[in-house]
């Protein structure tokens, strides 16, 4: 491998690391019950992405939310979603939310603004990772940030079990050279396809 490969490679390898350590959700994967998370309705559910008998998931139907208030940095670029399954066999349907709204003074208090609201619905009996895309990045003045998941059924009584949360603050050089790596082929996060 060349110098400039090498190079290449260890840059790759800093903006995997920094962007692979910065959930900055508590409880993201629902092992301690639905602790850290602000819940209007929804339970705790054994049901695990992972099967992990020491996990677990936030089961909501209905109108029910969850919701977590973290610190934001401005100028980074959040990234974040979440899985979520939906049983087959219900009436009705539904929709998943999963947003992020800023705000002008710590643990979500003041001024609202910029909300990042995407949208999924998601394929039944199989977990799937409801994500941000192309999310601005975070505006100067703002402190703190709203996480939120949302199951809003439009008829009927529906559920869906939520896991692995995910909400990073990227710093923007780090979300370029990611999205030009990938963009370009050189970098595959996924399985790569040969030639």
């Amino acid at each position: 491998m060349t110098r400039a490969g090498s190079f290449l490679w260890i840059l790759v390898g800093l903006a995997l690391h920094g962007s692979a350590v910065a959930n900055t959700l508590a409880n993201p994967d629902f092992d301690t019950g639905l602790s850290g998370w602000s819940a209007f309705g929804g339970t705790w559910s054994p049901f695990d992405l992972d099967g992990d008998p020491n996990s677990g998931s936030a089961l909501l139907s209905g109108t029910d939310q969850l919701s977590q208030c973290v610190p934001v940095v401005p100028g980074t670029i959040p990234t974040g979603g979440a899985s979520v399954f939906v049983p087959s066999g219900q009436s009705g349907s539904a929709n998943v939310f999963v947003s992020v709204t800023y705000f002008q003074g710590d643990d979500c208090f003041g001024l609202g603004s910029n909300v990042q609201l995407f949208v999924n619905l998601v394929p039944l009996d199989t977990w799937t990772f409801v994500a941000a895309s192309a999310l601005p990045e975070v505006p100067a003045g703002f402190a703190s940030g709203n996480f939120r998941l949302d199951f809003l059924s439009e008829q009927g009584e529906f559920e869906a079990y939520f896991d692995a949360a995910r909400l990073r603050f990227v710093p923007e050089p780090v979300q370029i050279l990611l999205s030009t790596l990938i963009a370009a082929g050189i970098l595959c996060l996924r399985r790569c396809g040969t030639a």
